[in-house]
Order: C-alpha cells, then structure tokens, then sequence
C-alpha cells in the first residue's frame, strides 16, 4: 500500500459514498437558490404593494409580476446557474479526501481478513482522515508484534520446558529405559511355549 501517487486518476473512488455526497451537495444548492429566489420576489413583491398603495398604480396580476421579476432578475439565476458546476466540482474533490482514505482501509482490511500481510498506509498530503491512518498503523503494528509473540512461543515455551526439566527428566529417563531394557531382558529369556 506503500506511498501513494499525488493524484487520483478516477473522478469515483466510492460510488457509494461520494454518490450521496454528491446528490446532498447538489440538493442543498437547488434549495438555496430557489429560497433565494423566492425570498427575493418577496421582497419584490412587497416593494411593488408599497409603490402601488403610495403612486396608485396599475396593478399586476401576480403571474405578470413574477414573469416581471423574472426578467428583471435573469443574470442572479445564470450566475446561480453558472457556479454550480465549480460548486459540484469541488465538491467532488471534497469527497476524494474522504471516500479515497476509506477506501484504502477497506482495502487493507480485506486483506487482513484473508491473512495477508499489510504495509502501513500512507495517505495522501491532502486527505482528510489522517487521524484514523496513525491509528490503523500503530493496530497494524500491534498485530504484527502480537503475532510474532504468538509465532515464537510454543518454541521458546517448550525449549524453555525442557531445559528446565532437564535435570529432573535425565534420572527418570535413565531410569526408564533400565526397566524397558530389564522387561525385555526377561521376555527373552522366559520359556516360550511352543
């Protein structure tokens, strides 16, 4: 998993994630601009009674006022128009520093559930979640010197056994063997029945 490149060459690390980011961000942003909008022909709205009720003008029909405002107001819905598509775009970039990271966890995680061996995960310089990265490595170190010590002991353990049992078991395996030699000494030279 080593050092990873500067840039990532897919726009969609995680459908998933960045999917839903994205439809929220592009939501929010449909929200605020027909709020916007419709906040300002309010305010229209209202500035129109007020010169009505003080001129005694012509009065509109509401649909005239509204396809008044409209035309007046045209540039604010291209300009909302126009900076969506930067708004989208960085939100994109927003969530590679997320979903990229996430990904590489999955990734290393998998691995490690069918016993691979794992490198430390370096993220890149501007990748959110940098935090959980320190964390995952100092576990990842922890499951290597854990299995090390798992590895080794049943052999340091049965060495350490035997030496220390040594000058106990050398006696009784003289011992043992003197009887197995003195048992077969005996069926020897015991009378066979044929």
């Amino acid at each position: 998993m080593g050092t990873p490149s500067s840039q990532r060459h897919q726009n969609f690390v995680n459908r998933k994630i960045q999917g839903s980011l994205l439809w929220r961000l592009a939501g929010y942003w449909l929200v605020y601009s027909l709020l916007l909008w419709h906040a300002l022909f309010l305010w229209h709205l209202i500035d129109f009674g007020k010169t009505i009720a003080v001129q005694n003008g012509p009065t509109l029909s509401f649909l005239d006022l509204y396809v008044e405002f409209c035309k007046e107001n045209a540039r604010l819905a291209i300009c909302a128009m126009a900076i969506f598509p930067l708004f989208f775009w960085d939100g994109l970039r927003l969530t590679h520093r997320i979903a990229g990271p996430l990904q590489r966890f999955r990734d290393a995680l998998e691995k490690l559930t069918h016993g691979e061996a794992v490198a430390p995960l370096t993220l890149r310089r501007d990748d959110l979640l940098v935090e959980y990265q320190h964390a995952f490595n100092r576990y990842l170190l922890f499951l290597e010197q854990d299995h090390k010590s798992r590895a080794g002991l049943p052999r340091s353990t049965r060495a350490e056994c035997e030496t220390a049992l040594e000058p106990t078991t050398n006696p009784l395996i003289k011992e043992v063997e003197s009887i197995r030699a003195e048992i077969h000494q005996v069926a020897s030279d015991a009378p066979t029945d044929s």
